[in-house]
C-alpha cells in the first residue's frame, strides 16, 4: 500500500470514527433484541450462563406464539462474547456498550476495501469505501446494541478470504491461509446463523471449479487443501456448542409462512435492497433502476466472482421465507449490492468510444463524490441534531419514567414473581425478575405483577383486559407515573 493511499484510508476511518462517536445517545429504542444479547454477555462476564438459559427459556416459552416470537432462548454467542469483553468495564451503561460499535465498524471498512481492490481501482475503492464510512442510513443502525454491525465485519471478511482462496493459488494451496478462512467463516457463522449460507456459497463455487476444471481436462483434482476450511469450521463450531449451548433451533422450528407473506417479502425486500441510499430524493423510483442495475451487475461479475452472486441468492431466497423481514437483515450484503449497482455503470463506461481511461475515471469519480457530498451533509445534520439534545433518545427504556418503573420493581416486587411485560427480556436486565408478554388469560398464571405501558404503539393489557380474564378480582394499582401502570395480584 502506497502511502498516500494509507493516509486517505486513514482518514476516511478517522472520518467515519468521529460520525459514529456524534452519533451514539444515552439511550435505546424499545428493542427487545438488544436485552437478550446484554443478556448473554452478561451472563458469560459473571460465569452464570446455564442460569440465565434456564430463566430465558421460562420467558421465551410463556411469550412466543406461532405467528409472534420475541426471539431464541439464546442467540449465536459471538456478539455476546464481543459484549462480554467490555461488559465488566461498561455494565449496562447502554452509551458505553455502544462504543463497541465504533472498532467493528472500521474494521469493516478496511476489509471492505480490500476486497473491493481486488476489482476495482485504488481511487474507486477509496471512494466507495468513503460512501459506507458517511452513509446516513447506517450511521443511525450505529446506535443501537445489535448484532448486524459485527455480522457486516465477519460476513464481509469472510466471503473476501473465500474469494483469495477460490481465485488465488497461494492462497489455495495454503494450510495455512485455509485455516484462516475456515475461522472466518466461524466468526460469521457465531455472529448470525445465516453467516452459513457464506459456507454453502464457498462450497457452490468450489464445486463449480472443479466441474469446469474436469470439463476442460476429464481430471478431477481435488487438493486436500480445499478441506481445511471446512474441518477447522465444523471442529470450532462443535467446541462452540459443546461450551455455550446452541438454543435457536426450537425457535426456528416454530415458525411458519404463508404464501401471502412470501409476496410482501419479495416487495418489502425489492424496495428496501438499496436503503444504503434511500436519503437520494425520489429513492422509491430510483430503487427499482439500482435493483436493474444489481442484476446486470451480477451476470457480468458472476464468471469472476461466483460467490458474491451466489451468497447473495441464497441470503435474499432466505429471507424471502423468513416470516419476519427487516431492513437490517440486508446489512450482510450490502457491499455486494452496492458494487451490483456500480459494476454496469463502470462496464458501460469502459465500452463507450471516446471515452478514454483518464476520462472514465473522471466520471465514475465524479460521481462517487457527488453521492459522498449527498451523504456527508445528511451524516452532519443527523450528529448535529444528536449533540444539540445532549445525545437524549426521545424514549425508551432508559428515560427517567422507565427508570422509575424498573426501580419500582426492583424495590417493591418478590424476586421470585413473575411479571406481565411487553419487552420481557428487558425488563429480566434490568430488574432481575421473570417476566414474559400477555397473549391471553393463560398467560397470567403464576405471576404477581401487570406492568402496563400507557403508550398506544405497543400492546400491553389494561385493566379491563385483567378484569376479563377474572371478574372476581379487581386490578390493584400499586405504580403509575405518566408512561405505566402495574397492576398487583394473583389473576
Amino acid at each position: 500500500m502506497q502511502r498516500s493511499e494509507a493516509v486517505l484510508l486513514t482518514l476516511i476511518l478517522a472520518l467515519a470514527a468521529g460520525l459514529i462517536y456524534g452519533r451514539l445517545t444515552t439511550g435505546h429504542d424499545w428493542g427487545d433484541d438488544f436485552a437478550g444479547y446484554i443478556g448473554q454477555a452478561k451472563s458469560i462476564a459473571e460465569g452464570n450462563v446455564h442460569s440465565y438459559l434456564e430463566q430465558n427459556e421460562i420467558t421465551i416459552h410463556n411469550s412466543n406464539t406461532a405467528r409472534r416470537q420475541i426471539g431464541p432462548v439464546a442467540y449465536p454467542w459471538g456478539y455476546p462474547l464481543l459484549l462480554a469483553i467490555i461488559y465488566p468495564a461498561c455494565g449496562l451503561d447502554i452509551f458505553c456498550l455502544k462504543l463497541l460499535n465504533i472498532p467493528i465498524y472500521l474494521l469493516f471498512l478496511l476489509v471492505l476495501y480490500f476486497l473491493l481492490k481486488r476489482h476495482l481501482t485504488t481511487t474507486e475503492s477509496l471512494l466507495i469505501v468513503g460512501l459506507f464510512a458517511v452513509n446516513p442510513s447506517f450511521l443511525t443502525y450505529q446506535d443501537f446494541v445489535l448484532s448486524d454491525i459485527p455480522f457486516m465485519l465477519f460476513s464481509t471478511l469472510a466471503v473476501w478470504l473465500a474469494e483469495c482462496a477460490l481465485q488465488d493459488e497461494r492462497a489455495k494451496n495454503s494450510p495455512v491461509f485455509q485455516a484462516g478462512l475456515g475461522v472466518a467463516l466461524f466468526f460469521a457463522f457465531s455472529v448470525r446463523t445465516v453467516g452459513i449460507l457464506i459456507v454453502a456459497a464457498f462450497f457452490a463455487a468450489q464445486s463449480l471449479q472443479i466441474i469446469l476444471h474436469y470439463w476442460k481436462t476429464r481430471k478431477i483434482h481435488i487438493p486436500y487443501q480445499i478441506l481445511i476450511p471446512y474441518l477447522v469450521f465444523g471442529a470450532l463450531t462443535l467446541v462452540s456448542n459443546a461450551l455455550l449451548p446452541d438454543r435457536i433451533g426450537a425457535y426456528v422450528s416454530e415458525l411458519n409462512i404463508t404464501r401471502k407473506d412470501i409476496l410482501y417479502n419479495l416487495w418489502y425486500y425489492q424496495s428496501r435492497a438499496f436503503f444504503f441510499f434511500s436519503t437520494l430524493p425520489a429513492f422509491l423510483q430510483l430503487s427499482w433502476a439500482l435493483v436493474g442495475l444489481a442484476l446486470i451487475g451480477m451476470v457480468l461479475t458472476f464468471p469472476r466472482s461466483p460467490i458474491f452472486v451466489l451468497y447473495m441468492l441464497a441470503t435474499l431466497g432466505l429471507y424471502v421465507v423468513w416470516p419476519f423481514p427487516s431492513t437490517r437483515f440486508l446489512f450482510g450484503i450490502a457491499p455486494f449490492t452496492v458494487y451490483f449497482a456500480y459494476y454496469p455503470i463502470r462496464y458501460g463506461l469502459s465500452r463507450m468510444p471516446g471515452i478514454h481511461a483518464t476520462g472514465r475515471t473522471t466520471l465514475l469519480a465524479a460521481l462517487l463524490l457527488t453521492l459522498g457530498v449527498h451523504f456527508v451533509w445528511h451524516a452532519a445534520t443527523i450528529v448535529r441534531d444528536n449533540l444539540l439534545k445532549d445525545r437524549a433518545f426521545p424514549d425508551g427504556p432508559f428515560t427517567p419514567q422507565s427508570a422509575e418503573l424498573f426501580s419500582y420493581i426492583r424495590e417493591q416486587t418478590p424476586p421470585d414473581g413473575g411479571i406481565i411485560f411487553f419487552k420481557p427480556r428487558l425488563l429480566t436486565l434490568l430488574t432481575g425478575r421473570i417476566a414474559w408478554v400477555f397473549n391471553d388469560c393463560e398467560s397470567l398464571n403464576g405471576i404477581d405483577s401487570v406492568a402496563s405501558i400507557k403508550d398506544e404503539r405497543f400492546s400491553s393489557p389494561n385493566a379491563e383486559a385483567l378484569e376479563m380474564c377474572n371478574p372476581e378480582m379487581k386490578p390493584e394499582i400499586v405504580f403509575e407515573n405518566d408512561l405505566f401502570i402495574v397492576y398487583k395480584g394473583k389473576y
